[in-house]
């Protein structure tokens, strides 16, 4: 995936969680995920947008870039945000 294709993906997942309102937020890295509810994993997933734009263009940094990309799609879909086939979808060329 190119770092163009990782910055649209996540330029979308941090529009449409700002436009429900979830604000940035970290999760306790000491926390499983199991115990955070919902409204925690969109503030993570969103915490993890904002970063994400350092890592895809250096090249060093670039499988942090994906990584982070990963993370991101899970929260959301632990969060119920997306299914499983729409997040794949969403990572295929266009």
């Amino acid at each position: 995936m190119t770092p163009e294709k990782i910055l649209a993906i996540t330029n979308q997942y941090k529009e449409c969680l700002s436009r429900q309102g979830i604000k940035p937020k970290r999760i306790d890295p000491s926390r499983y995920f199991k115990d955070c509810d919902q409204n925690e994993l969109l503030a993570h997933a969103a915490y993890l947008c904002e970063g994400i734009k350092e890592f895809t263009h250096d090249p060093t940094k670039y499988g942090k870039a994906n990584r982070h990309l990963a993370a991101i799609q899970m929260c959301l879909g632990f969060a119920g945000m997306y299914t499983l086939n729409q997040l794949v979808d969403h990572n295929r060329p266009t």
